[in-house]
């Protein structure tokens, strides 16, 4: 099972999503179930791109940012920086 890696405390990697961008996503982590997230993700304004290589997962970004969050099934990610319940939110080390 192939793992992907996920950077601790992505916040201090250089993601360029304020605060209340990030504190935005782990809200609708917390309110919704994975396959709901799209919707509401792109409602709050987030470009919001979906794969299912090498895992069902989810790209979030801001325009102008540099960066995406990723975010999937824990049981995937290897030190996420959020987890609720089932799923784990990180910076991924490169594209997938």
């Amino acid at each position: 099972m192939k793992h992907i890696k996920l950077f601790e405390n992505f916040l201090n990697e250089g993601v360029h999503l304020s605060t209340d961008d990030t504190t935005k996503i782990k809200t609708a982590i917390k309110n919704n179930a994975f396959l709901s997230l799209r919707p509401v993700l792109s409602k709050l304004g987030f470009m919001v791109d979906f794969s299912f290589e090498p895992h069902a997962h989810f790209y979030v970004t801001k325009k102008g940012a540099n960066d995406s969050v990723i975010i999937i099934n824990k049981k995937y990610a290897e030190n996420p920086d959020f987890v609720h319940g089932d799923i784990a939110m990180g910076l991924t080390e490169k594209k997938l």
